[in-house]
């Protein structure tokens, strides 16, 4: 068993001064790293934690290496103290003892084993401390078995322990910093024990961001399909590191749409995609919540995949149901809801995949570990539970997700990540049990209800898309009008959204204003103020259609005094697609001065549609007349002048001519 190579590469070299000052039971050596190391501000909070250097797995005849990580935050310095090393005076006897622990919902009997001074760590830095623990803490720890047969030698047992890390400091600025603690578990295995590997089935998800809730264009596909973007980089994992892909149908839809016009990368990538992994599955578009989008889907076009993943652990046996009749093949659920450690169960006519909650938690926080060592703590808490197991020789799959993020997220340490799980001398990877036979018959789940602000959201974009859908009725083509803003609520339930809550508050917004401006492609134009100057009269509006098909509106016209009486208040309009028409509307004025018209349009069924418009109409009844004989005063008098003009001037030609041929004569 190879225990001296971390594929996280956290392991140093056996330092001789750490192995010559090895502690018992209560003495410590310490040596602090000279070089800080800086962590990112993706999980800045401050923190103590535990690696065991040789991968997490000791011979209990050798010193244990360890190293202790401080880290400060943002919120300032972690002043010199004193850290605390606590052992567990046994062996962990189940796995739920293991799970309680590294959840700190339990407090094991431990033993003071080493203590130490720790050097100030400045803001946003971390510091390393090599521990090393002496061999003899194992010998009442783990006795040797007597052999049962006296010619053998007597062999120590294996087992899985707690370790647990208090760092403190009273006079550190901040509260919350002076007293920190971490769990770490530490397998201890003698090297000549063989022991089974147990099986664990990680599951990769291949998704995108799912801003805008259309397909990805060819610059972003291309973008994330070449040679080291982050779809590529998360498939080169999968396929050096065999695990189960789940796909995103968002990625592989929008290659669909484009067709050849699509990049020859993802043209590539596509090709290849069916040899990758033990096993595929597709995950609805952008990994939307199955239960969310059956919530919001009031016309049946949630897709939600052969089997759809539950978000979180609120699901119901209802829930079940719906999804198996909605041809589920089986659902993934989160272990926090299912009351049984079997990978694959029956509750009602669902089949039911066991998802490990607290497995797939751990690989997250190892995907996003601000440094390589973080992250190696991360891996050594998850190759606890899979010790134990193999140590037990269970066989159940041990199923858990790798992170429900978008690939460029995970992208940066998947494969360090996948191939630290999938080489730990005490796992072997295998495919989710995808069409397994349920191995128990279960009565019922233990899910509990979303939180009171997620199911208040999803009523929200309920409502926003029931009003698109409403307000498509006035289309001859209301299905094609409306089929392609599903995608735009879909994508708010997306998984994606988990560690981007700010960046889902703007797409909501995004969404609430695409919203209005669809509602807004059939509307009135506004018009100026209408000068109305008889007693009978037609008042022009002007409809207008974006909308790729015919509709059918209904304008209603009503003043709002009793000035200007409409003949015809209701009017039905057929519009073309992608035009406008000018309607003419007979009014019959009863009083003069200025009265507000509303110009509204309403569907079939009577729903408003768009925006009412307000046009000011003055009323001049009865000038008409008076100024049609002013005009006509007008016209006729200069009719009149010009003709006596014309008369004089020829009567004053007669008479030049007449002068003239007087003198002549």
């Amino acid at each position: 068993m190879d225990k001296s190579v971390s594929p996280l590469g956290v392991n140093r070299p056996i330092r001789a001064l750490l192995t010559m000052l090895s502690v018992s039971a209560i003495t410590a050596s310490v040596v602090v790293g000279s070089s800080p190391a800086f962590g990112n501000e993706g999980r800045a909070a401050a923190r103590v934690d535990i690696v065991v250097q040789g991968g997490g797995i000791v011979d209990p005849a050798d010193v244990t290496e360890l190293s202790v990580i401080l880290r400060a935050d943002e919120t300032g310095l972690l002043g010199a103290g004193e850290i605390v090393l606590r052992l567990t005076e046994s062996r962990f006897t189940s796995e739920e003892q293991i799970r309680r622990f590294l959840a700190g919902e339990s407090n094991p009997v431990f033993s003071e084993v080493a203590t130490a001074q720790t050097p100030d760590v400045p803001q946003l830095e971390s510091r390393e401390l090599p521990l090393a623990l002496g061999a003899d803490l194992w010998d009442f720890r783990l006795p040797k078995d007597e052999p049962t047969n006296s010619s053998e030698p007597p062999r120590r047992q294996a087992g899985v322990f707690g370790i647990e890390v208090t760092y403190s400091h009273p006079s550190n600025m901040t509260p919350a910093l002076r007293k920190l603690a971490g769990r770490q578990v530490i397998v201890v295995i003698p090297e000549d024990l063989v022991i089974p590997r147990a099986n664990i089935a990680p599951i990769v998800t291949l998704t995108t961001a799912a801003d805008g809730g259309v397909t990805l264009r060819p610059e972003e596909l291309q973008a994330l399909t070449i040679a080291g973007g982050a779809v590529d980089v998360v498939t080169a994992a999968v396929r050096t590191h065999p695990a189960t892909i789940a796909i995103d149908s968002r990625i592989t839809a929008s290659i669909t749409a484009l067709g050849d016009q699509a990049p020859p990368e993802s043209l590539a990538w596509a090709s290849a995609l069916g040899t990758v992994g033990l096993a595929q599955f597709g995950l609805p578009w952008a990994d939307a919540d199955p239960l969310g989008s059956l919530e919001i889907d009031t016309l049946t076009y949630a897709r939600l995949g052969e089997y759809p993943w539950i978000h979180g652990d609120a699901v119901t046996n209802d829930d079940l149901e719906t999804l198996a009749t909605r041809s589920a093949s089986a659902v993934l659920v989160s272990s926090n809801s299912i009351p049984s450690d079997r990978a694959v169960v029956t509750i009602g006519q669902a089949r039911v995949i066991r998802v490990d909650a607290q497995l797939s938690a751990l690989a997250t926080d190892a995907l996003q570990a601000p440094t390589p060592l973080e992250a190696e703590a991360d891996m050594q808490r998850a190759q606890g539970l899979i010790a134990y197991r193999a140590l037990t020789g269970n066989q159940e799959i041990l199923i858990f997700s790798t992170g429900r993020l978008p690939a460029t997220a995970i992208a940066p340490r998947i494969d360090a990540v996948l191939g630290r799980l999938v080489s730990m001398p005490v796992s072997n990877s295998v495919a989710v049990p995808l069409t397994v036979a349920p191995t128990e018959i279960l009565t019922s789940v233990l899910g509990t209800a979303n939180p009171r602000e997620y199911r208040e959201f999803v009523t929200r974009v309920r409502e926003l898309w029931e009003g698109d859908v409403t307000f498509a009725t006035i289309a001859s083509d209301p299905e094609g009008s409306v089929f392609g803003r599903w995608t735009r609520y879909q994508a708010l339930l997306s998984s994606t959204w988990r560690e981007n809550p700010n960046g889902l508050a703007t797409e909501w917004e995004r969404a609430k204003e695409d919203s209005r401006d669809f509602r807004n492609s059939v509307r009135i134009e506004q018009g100026s103020a209408i000068t109305v100057l008889s007693d009978q009269t037609s008042l022009p509006v002007t409809v207008v259609n974006n909308l790729p098909s015919d509709v059918v509106v209904i304008l209603a016209v009503r003043p709002t005094t009793g000035i200007l009486a409409v003949e015809t208040p209701h009017v039905r309009l057929t519009i073309p697609p992608g035009d406008a028409m000018r309607a003419l509307i007979p009014v019959q004025s009863l009083a003069n001065g200025t009265v507000p018209v509303e110009f509204a349009l309403f569907s079939a069924g009577g729903e408003p549609v768009g925006e009412t418009v307000t046009i000011p109409v003055t009323i001049r009844a009865g000038w008409e007349g008076i100024i049609s004989i002013g005009l006509a005063v007008v016209v006729g008098g200069t009719f009149a002048f010009g003709l006596i003009r014309a008369i004089q001037r020829r009567r004053g030609d007669q008479r030049a001519t007449a002068s003239g041929d007087e003198v002549s004569a």
